[in-house]
């Protein structure tokens, strides 16, 4: 549900959350409401900041029953560089609001015990976004440091599986917690929920190459370099399954050969992402050769 929108960028809230309102006002929970939806905006609207700043788009900001996400036009991210520092602008706000608020403890007693949960609830925040797993800040984290290395792809499903682990983790210990210790349901809760939304990432990582492929092209424009990497493969396969093969950090050419091991030309990575947009990702790679040597 859209609440507003500050400077072109969209405010959605969740339908549970609106009720989270009244209801923290009910059960007495009102001022730790209020700290957590103060540190959540911080923390996201900092994502959103720098995001601007380095001149990418930000579509909205979802306000959803376990945090809140910035969500940024798809494939803007175009650096590795550019990816790690708005995924660290949130937990660097998150540290600073914390140690601030750490700093002017004592100095009121009104307001002391707020301030202690103030600071409390942010370094966790801070912990929990830096765990290397996606979709956590410290999962995007690694992924673009991976990404240095390894193709896209593979990127994104190390990290997503470093999410599901962490995740499982966090479940079972957290139950067992629960159960033998009498703690809360937040570990297990946030465990399960970080489970679920680490195989969505592993589900949608087709998206991983295309970012990839953005990423090169800036290169070039901004009158760098990047490896050429020539991969043969047969003319009729689906241009989906040539994507996968792409390597990051390098251009990527692919050569079309027939039954008889002869070449029957070439299309390179750009090519290959403008025919899957137009064709689907079933297509045979020869159809796209043929549209452009028409």
């Amino acid at each position: 549900m859209r609440i507003c929108s500050v400077r072109g960028t969209a405010i959605e809230c969740s339908p549970i959350v609106l009720l989270a309102f009244p209801a923290a006002f009910i059960f007495g929970a009102a001022e730790m409401f209020a700290v957590a939806f103060l540190s959540l905006s911080v923390h996201e609207l900092c994502h959103a900041y720098i995001a601007g700043r380095l001149g990418f788009d930000v579509v909205c900001i979802e306000i959803q029953p376990f945090g809140f996400v910035a969500r940024l036009k798809s494939g803007s991210l175009s650096t590795v560089g550019a990816e790690i520092a708005v995924a660290a602008a949130g937990p660097v706000s998150s540290i600073i609001m914390c140690v601030t608020a750490a700093a002017f403890c004592g100095r009121s007693t009104v307001a002391n015990e707020l301030l202690s949960c103030f600071c409390v609830f942010n370094g966790s925040i801070a912990i929990i976004n830096l765990l290397p797993a996606l979709p956590l800040d410290g999962g995007r984290i690694l992924r673009a440091v991976l990404s240095v290395k390894l193709a896209e792809r593979t990127a994104t499903t190390a990290a997503a599986w470093c999410g599901v682990v962490i995740g499982a983790c966090m479940t079972v210990l957290g139950t067992l917690g629960v159960i033998y210790e009498g703690l809360n349901i937040t570990m297990p809760v946030m465990g399960a929920f970080l489970v679920s939304a680490a195989i969505k990432e592993m589900r949608s990582r087709s998206g991983s190459n295309v970012r990839a492929i953005i990423r090169r092209s800036d290169t070039i424009r901004h009158h760098g370099s990047v490896a050429v990497k020539q991969t043969a493969v047969h003319m009729s396969l689906p241009m989906g399954e040539a994507m996968k093969m792409l390597s990051a950090g390098c251009y990527n050419i692919v050569l079309l050969v027939d039954d008889n091991m002869g070449v029957r030309g070439s299309i390179d990575e750009s090519m290959l992402l403008s025919g899957i947009s137009k064709y689907g990702a079933d297509a045979p790679c020869i159809r796209l050769f043929d549209r452009y040597n028409r």
